[in-house]
C-alpha cells in the first residue's frame, strides 16, 4: 500500500510540474559543476556583509543560468561580479519567475528584488524583509546561508 501511495504522489506532483502550475525548487543535493563543490564557506551567513566568497557563491548560482542553461555563467569564479555573472544571476531568476526585467548584466533594484524573493523562498534562514530591491545584511545572510549549504556543504 506504501509503494502504491508514493507512486501516486510522484505521479501527481510529476503531473503538476508539467503542466507548469508548480515550479521546482532548485536542486541542492547534487551539484554539476566541480569547482563548485566543496567551496569554503562565506561569513556573510554570520555578519551580513559580501564579500568575494560570497560573490564566488553567487558566480555559481549564476553558472545554472535560465531555461536549457540560457545565459549560464562561464566565467573564472574569482569572486568579482561583472556583467557575465549578473546575466547568469537574472536568468536563473527569471527561470524561478523571480526576475522579469532585461537580461543585460546590469543589476538593479529588479535583480535585487528578484534575489530577495530567491531569499525569501529559499534562503537559510528565509529572508522576512521587504521586497523593495535594496539588499541589507539580512538578504546577504540568507543568500549566503543557503549557498553556503549549496556549495560548502555547511
Amino acid at each position: 500500500m506504501k509503494k502504491v501511495r508514493l507512486f501516486i504522489s510522484s505521479l501527481i506532483a510529476a503531473t503538476i510540474l508539467a503542466m507548469g502550475l508548480l515550479v521546482a525548487a532548485p536542486a541542492t543535493a547534487s551539484v554539476p559543476f566541480p569547482d563548485c563543490r566543496n567551496m569554503a564557506g562565506t561569513t556573510t551567513a554570520q555578519d551580513g556583509v559580501p564579500g568575494p566568497v560570497f560573490y564566488k557563491h553567487m558566480q555559481c548560482f549564476a553558472r545554472y543560468g535560465g531555461v536549457n542553461g540560457a545565459y549560464a555563467y562561464t566565467g573564472a569564479l574569482d569572486g568579482i561580479p561583472g556583467p557575465n555573472t549578473w546575466k547568469g544571476v537574472q536568468s536563473r531568476l527569471a527561470l524561478f519567475g523571480m526576475y522579469s526585467g532585461a537580461i543585460d548584466g546590469i543589476p538593479g533594484v529588479g535583480t535585487y528584488s528578484g534575489l530577495q524573493k530567491y531569499a525569501a523562498k529559499y534562503g537559510s534562514p528565509r529572508y522576512v524583509g521587504p521586497i523593495d530591491g535594496i539588499p541589507g545584511p539580512n538578504t546577504y545572510r540568507s543568500l549566503a546561508g543557503t549557498w553556503n549549504y549549496d556549495f560548502s556543504g555547511s
